[in-house]
């Protein structure tokens, strides 16, 4: 009788300690918090799970989720989170990188309901910096005991892969990040124009097609970065998202076609490097080619998963025998 009630208890034990919400504790005042060790997940591959029916579902620890990210699926995620601070403090959560993501953010006050990801208007968005899935988040002070639960879903419709990257910032810390991306990429977009508008000068005054290769690189260029990195649909294209992430991939793979023109123009291959100016041409008409079946993909099915592998195998190829 006693080995039967043991065996219960063990069972009991180990079901409460597999479904038990890993609470993170902010007990001291830093810049950020990563939250991967607290963070629990779940599949959707029916893509019908709702809020608040997924609170019955089992989560794991993300770091025991052993199955393989599917680039079709949706997942849930949940955070618990709780201050020992002696004060309200508010954060930014940043969640990682998704088309789509409807955060649920339960706590004492009530349940408050977010949209952010790289496909939402930015007017829906209340954190508007960068691409990617951040939110707002208040955590009561220490004397409220109530810990804040957050489930999100976050949900991919360009076939790639959702990345979870849970990283709790302070408002600090995260406003510091890009006024240093905006620095950066300031200074880096500055001395590229600069350098368009001087090669597209030469090219308007001394009428030398090469002289167009090079300002068309350099556009190329620019919009790549300043699309990666959140630039245009903060300022430029903040309601129309999936502008611009076709606008990279694109560029991505047009830009360095004009790269090669450039180069076989500026060594002039045809006249001293005969094989290397058969080469060029091979790789120019692979990546004009390949510019067009990008903007038809991206225009009919919006496979950018599919896409970035074939970009990525091309340039595994070419980028270093260039070298």
């Amino acid at each position: 009788m006693n080995r039967i009630i043991i065996t219960w208890l063990v069972i009991i034990i180990t079901c409460y300690g597999s479904s038990a919400q890993k609470t993170y504790i902010v007990s001291q005042k830093q810049a950020t918090y990563s939250l991967s060790q607290s963070l629990e997940i779940l599949a959707d591959s029916t893509l019908q799970l709702k809020y608040p029916a997924v609170k019955n579902q089992p989560f794991i620890l993300f770091s025991k989720f052993n199955k393989k990210i599917h680039p079709h699926e949706a997942y849930w995620g949940r955070l618990t989170l709780q201050s020992h601070l002696s004060y309200d403090e508010s954060f930014v959560l940043y969640l990682g990188s998704a088309n789509y993501g409807e955060v649920y953010i339960e706590s004492q006050q009530g349940l408050i309901k977010e949209k952010t990801g790289r496909l939402v208007p930015l007017s829906q968005k209340k954190i508007k910096e960068g691409r990617n899935a951040p939110v707002p988040l208040i955590l009561p002070e220490k004397s409220d005991q109530q810990p804040v639960t957050v489930y999100f879903r976050l949900r991919n419709v360009d076939h790639r892969l959702v990345n979870f990257v849970p990283v709790l910032y302070t408002q600090t810390a995260w406003g510091a990040r890009f006024k240093a991306r905006n620095l950066v990429q300031g200074i880096f977009h500055a001395i590229i124009w600069t350098l368009i508008i001087y090669q597209l000068s030469l090219f308007v005054l001394l009428k030398y097609k090469e002289q167009f290769y090079a300002p068309a690189y350099f556009i190329g260029l620019s919009v790549y970065y300043a699309s990666v990195y959140g630039i245009i649909p903060e300022f430029f294209l903040g309601e129309a998202p999936h502008i611009n992430e076709g606008l990279w991939i694109n560029s991505l793979a047009l830009h360095t076609a004009f790269l090669y023109l450039l180069i076989r123009a500026f060594l002039n291959t045809k006249k001293h490097f005969k094989v290397w100016h058969s080469i060029f041409t091979v790789f120019i008409v692979l990546h004009v080619i390949l510019a067009i079946i990008t903007l038809i993909v991206t225009l009919s099915t919006f496979n950018l998963g599919l896409l970035l592998v074939i970009l990525q195998a091309i340039y595994s190829f070419t980028l270093p025998l260039i070298t």
